[in-house]
């Protein structure tokens, strides 16, 4: 009855019965969010209570629904006039909003349009602090934006302190002309100046990040934890998931695994509960790396697979990592389809982002070469890339590991200086990280065809978390004994080495080390386990991808049309996930994934 009287009064008078209904909420002392709806539809243009109440609405709401809170401060822009001085932050927060929620186009859209009507510096140089994103842009097209805000006279210290910020954290990304130290001591100083929350931050991460890539790896992961803690003092903003993803990375590269995986929940969970995408795909990145880095490769591939696939211009980091995680899943199961798609991607990238792009894309077409013993042409792509450099993902030792043998194998000195130097890298900290001190004797090992220190390094690796780079080491130390007719030993290892492949499902790896064994007269025949009926380790690849988009809450509809399928298919996967799962709906989902705690 309450609503049909409403409805038959005139639209002029229901709006101003509403709009007096929220300010006399509001001065009750309701929250701006319990008065949001009513006021996004009841307020007139110029309403300062209602612009200010549904600004306040946004920031609360944004806590848990991204995309609802990015219509509440669109709302608030439509009633806001074009030369009122709140124009320009109510703007810059309504495109962080909606990239938050990975609706990039009407972000760009909207910043685009706002961009041609700026009135003035301020606007311009705030509304350009949220256009790029990490998850959407090459760094590229993100150290441009805030080179042009820069450029810009007459804007205030804060806003130029947190432009020097993300400066210093892009070129850390790009740096193709040696500027990212000095950027980021410049970030530092205007950060010091303003106490700025988030340029302190991101001048502070970047630093860190620059100290890692020249193998202060432990100093890094100390000042990043402290980032972290500093960052949890105030409300959560891109600078913050930053600082959390970059010590979920080092505590992968270092071989804290258990406290990465804690971390990835963590990040995961905020995500969840605060709906916000461009978050939630940043830490499926994060989870398939530190899978990978486990040797879970089934989880790394599902981890991977629910992100969307590369662009085909301007790749950001984040796009050429996906790429490299799903190369080495294929390579090490022998997946040949995958991984001729991620050699495509990879060809794709490169050259069109920035030198991280082009580095972890060589590596990429390196290690499908090396697949397919073609070692010239691994030689080639490995040529000019950095094998330790910044940033550091945990990819970073295997690659070493694959940079000496591309270098033994093809005799080549300039690569084998580079590895070398890798290596003095690794060691670089009193007292060396043992995980780093395994890898460096593994790869000089490779290089000198030292036996007893390739046994050595796979010792160090057997008690350390990561198994691929200890069947690795194993298996190289079995392959050099066999050549100094140390049979006996030689055996030990590579049968070390076959089952530790094994048992991680990396096929193709125990099958080149089954070659090496029966050349030396030992059989071993690779038996696939049957998979399980029920619970997570019965589901397949697909169904895996389909699960994880769903209970990141993207419907059916978007991820048929993400996935390339139809929607029937996506359907089917469901209902078979859910059954093999025993559950019947996406709420319980949810409370089954990793971090729903």
């Amino acid at each position: 009855m309450r609503e049909a009287t409403r409805q038959s009064l005139p639209q002029s008078l229901r709006r101003a019965m509403e709009r007096q209904s929220a300010s006399i909420m509001l001065s009750m002392g309701a929250a701006p969010a319990e008065v949001a709806t009513q006021l996004a539809r009841s307020a007139e243009p110029g309403d300062r209570e209602a612009i200010d109440a549904l600004r306040q609405a946004a920031q609360s709401v944004g806590r848990a629904d991204a995309s609802a809170a990015a219509e509440l401060s669109r709302r608030a822009l439509e009633l806001l006039a074009a030369d009122d001085a709140d124009r320009g932050p109510l703007m810059a927060e309504t495109v962080g909003l909606l990239n938050r929620a990975s609706r990039y186009e009407e972000a760009e859209e909207l910043a685009v349009a706002a961009l041609s009507v700026v009135a003035s510096p301020e606007q311009e140089a705030e509304i350009r602090l949220r256009l790029a994103t990490l998850t959407k842009h090459s760094a590229h097209r993100r150290v441009e934006e805030n080179r042009r805000a820069l450029q810009l006279g007459d804007i205030s210290e804060v806003t130029r302190a947190r432009h020097l910020g993300w400066l210093a954290y892009n070129l850390a990304m790009q740096d193709q002309f040696g500027e990212r130290r000095a950027a980021a001591n410049e970030a530092a100083a205007a950060a010091a100046s303003t106490g700025d929350l988030e340029a302190t931050i991101l001048a502070n991460l970047t630093l860190a990040v620059l100290d890692s890539g020249e193998g202060y790896v432990g100093r890094s992961v100390r000042r990043i934890e402290e980032l972290c803690v500093l960052a949890h003092t105030s409300d959560a903003t891109a600078a913050h998931d930053l600082a959390a993803l970059h010590y979920a990375m080092l505590l992968g590269v270092v071989g804290r695994l258990d406290d990465a995986v804690a971390q990835v929940a963590d990040g995961t969970a905020q995500g969840r509960r605060e709906r916000n995408a461009m978050a939630l795909d940043m830490w499926s990145t994060m989870d398939g790396c530190v899978h990978l880095a486990a040797g879970r490769l089934s989880a790394a591939r599902a981890a991977t697979e629910s992100l969307a696939p590369p662009q085909q211009t301007g790749v950001s980091e984040q796009d050429v990592v996906r790429t490299a995680i799903l190369a080495e899943v294929a390579a090490r199961t022998d997946d040949r389809t995958l991984l001729q798609r991620m050699v495509n991607d990879a060809r794709d990238a490169y050259s069109t982002g920035s030198s991280v792009v082009d580095r972890e894309a060589a590596h990429v077409l390196a290690l499908a070469a090396w697949q397919r013993d073609d070692v010239q042409d691994a030689m080639r792509w490995l040529g000019g890339t950095t094998l330790f450099g910044t940033p550091l993902w945990s990819q970073v030792l295997d690659q070493v590991i694959l940079g000496a043998r591309v270098a033994s194998a093809a005799g080549d000195a300039g690569l084998r200086a580079r590895v070398l130097q890798a290596t003095d890298l690794l060691g670089r900290e009193d007292p060396a990280i043992p995980l780093f001190a395994g890898v460096a004797g593994h790869a000089r090992g490779i290089l000198e065809g030292d036996a007893q220190a390739l046994v050595a390094a796979a010792d160090v690796l057997q008690s350390s978390s990561r198994p691929l780079l200890y069947a690795a080491a194993a298996e190289d130390a079995g392959g050099e004994l066999a050549r100094t007719d140390r049979r006996d030993e030689a055996i030990d290892q590579l049968n070390a080495a076959f089952d530790t492949y094994l048992r991680h499902e990396a096929l193709a790896d125990a099958r080149r080390v089954g070659r090496e064994l029966r050349r030396l007269g030992v059989q071993r025949r690779i038996v696939s386990q049957p998979r399980a009926k029920t619970g997570w380790d019965s589901l397949t690849d697909s169904e895996l991808t389909v699960v994880n988009l769903i209970a990141a809450g993207v419907t059916n509809r978007d991820v048929a049309t993400q996935l390339h399928l139809s929607l029937h298919t996506v359907k089917n996967h469901v209902h078979n996930a859910f059954t093999k799962l025993g559950i019947n709906s996406r709420a319980q989902l949810t409370q089954l994934m990793p971090g729903s705690d």
